[in-house]
């Protein structure tokens, strides 16, 4: 998989190309969907982020459970509680605290996960990324700057299609369907549950397609039960109802 990721523009894009044709999508979806599947894969075999992360949402669903059928463009993570910085705060879920401590057990379990995404996981996912492709030029990590809770990274991959392509008519409508970003946008949290989970094979379509040409692109990644996830839509969903939004 990373020997298909350094390849040249012109290479990597004949096959872009085929397997859009293939499956009738854009060349910017399946390039997308490469990028973020290699992306969950270089996270989730860090060394030293390993057991501390659970992959989640709808990405999930579409990529590890074949629920949705949906293009993904995010990428939703759990911090556990036992990742650094996070595993020092007491959960503010816990029985029998006064809504004051319950208040600030929230804002310091909020501080640990920004602590831990910008100081632990951004240089080594960084270190990991540069050491894959083989260059530090071409692509870029940084925090979201329109996060407020800085809890965002943004992974602007090495581009190859042409971009300001719509989404098809499978993947959120027809021509208004929405300018596809050529970055991954991974989402953190410490606030979420990482039980039930499983390991799930996480697989692109171009390697999909092209089996030969990306032999070792299949992973096993730790993923939390698709019906936690769907519970967890449904509680936002709930919450967002009730508060008028």
């Amino acid at each position: 998989m990373d020997e298909f990721a350094r390849r040249d523009f012109a290479d990597r894009r004949a096959f872009i190309e085929e397997a859009a044709s293939r499956r009738d999508l854009t060349p910017t979806i399946i390039e997308k969907d490469f990028w973020v599947c290699w992306t969950l894969r270089r996270l989730m075999t860090c060394e030293e982020l390993n057991g501390h992360l659970m992959f989640k949402g709808g990405t999930s669903l579409s990529k590890a459970y074949d629920i949705i059928h949906r293009f993904s463009e995010d990428i939703d993570l759990t911090i556990s509680k036992g990742a650094p910085r996070v595993s020092e705060v007491n959960s503010p879920m816990e029985d029998g605290i006064s809504g004051k401590e319950r208040q600030r057990r929230t804002k310091a379990l909020k501080e640990a996960a920004q602590g831990y995404v910008a100081n632990d996981i951004m240089p080594v996912l960084a270190r990991e990324i540069e050491a894959a492709l083989g260059t530090p030029d071409g692509w870029s990590l940084e925090l979201d700057p329109d996060d407020n809770d800085r809890q965002t990274l943004l992974f602007n991959y090495p581009q190859t299609s042409g971009y300001g392509l719509n989404y098809g008519n499978d993947y959120g409508g027809g021509a208004d369907g929405g300018y596809i970003k050529p970055r991954i946008k991974l989402e953190f949290g410490a606030r979420g549950d990482t039980e039930p989970s499983e390991l799930k094979t996480i697989t692109p379509y171009l390697a999909a397609e092209f089996p030969d040409e990306l032999p070792d692109a299949i992973a096993e990644i730790p993923t939390l039960a698709a019906t936690r996830t769907f519970w967890e839509k449904v509680t936002i969903l709930h919450m967002l109802h009730h508060s008028g939004k």
